[in-house]
């Protein structure tokens, strides 16, 4: 039988910032330093929650600061709401879309998560669209798929263009989690939600990748993160400002 490894706080600490930086998949750094990729994706997950105390188990100061505070006051809060999501399972919402007339900016935004593949692995691109206008409005890239960086591009779009009246999904757990939907309870967003296997319901989403994919992603080798994100960039740009939408008659 195999021995199990030890890893000190530090080689903990040091892949998960190297997972943290983006630019390499989670498979490469895998790889790189022998370790299996689920303990990759849970350090880097423990670091995003801000568990700076995960990989330290040294000397610990007297009293929590102010920011600590703030943070345990946080989370206290979060509690009581990932507790209708949690038990017995997150709370799937309706869907609002049907039949409804959706012809001006900020009536109705919707969201997904798509694959990118890199050379070495693949990573996770997730995008905020406003359905009326097809604008992409925010979009983040991420090697795992743990939820923070769905709330980051929320945030970002809510934080640029306000809140919208509705927002649409489908059922993943990226959007069904206490963070997402705390996020849009906060901005007094109503939440819809796609039927299992009601793939029409996102198919204006599902043709931004499409057409990211055919136009951009498959004609490039993507070397890393940093590459992908130029490439995705660049192509956004254009999409959001010079390529024609046919359902919008430009």
């Amino acid at each position: 039988m195999a021995k199990r490894r030890n890893f000190t706080d530090q080689f903990k600490a040091k892949i998960a910032l190297e997972a943290l930086r983006g630019d390499k998949t989670i498979q490469e750094i895998a790889t790189k330093h022998q370790v299996h990729l689920n303990q990759v994706s849970t350090w880097k997950r423990q670091a995003v929650e801000g568990r700076a105390d995960v990989f330290a188990k040294g000397d610990k100061p007297s009293g929590p600061t102010e920011a600590e505070v703030k943070d345990r006051h946080a989370k206290i809060g979060r509690l009581s709401v990932e507790s209708d999501f949690l038990a017995p399972g997150h709370r799937i919402y309706p869907y609002l879309l049907k039949g409804m007339i959706i012809d001006r900016p900020g009536q109705v935004w919707c969201s997904d998560i798509t694959y990118i593949p890199v050379r070495h692995g693949f990573l996770y691109l997730v995008a905020i669209m406003d359905w009326a206008t097809r604008k992409v409005l925010a979009w983040r890239l991420s090697n795992t798929m743990h939820a923070s960086f769905c709330v980051e591009a929320l945030q970002e779009a809510i934080d640029t263009y306000g809140s919208p009246e509705i927002m649409n999904t489908d059922q993943g757990s990226q959007f069904t989690g206490a963070d997402w939907i705390t996020t849009l309870t906060e901005a007094d967003v109503r939440v819809s939600m796609d039927g299992r296997g009601r793939y029409l319901d996102s198919i204006f989403i599902e043709r931004l990748w499409q057409s990211l994919k055919q136009e951009a992603i498959y004609l490039t080798e993507l070397q890393d993160g940093f590459h992908a994100q130029h490439v995705i960039e660049e192509w956004i740009s254009f999409y959001n400002t010079k390529r024609p939408h046919w359902a919008l008659e430009h």
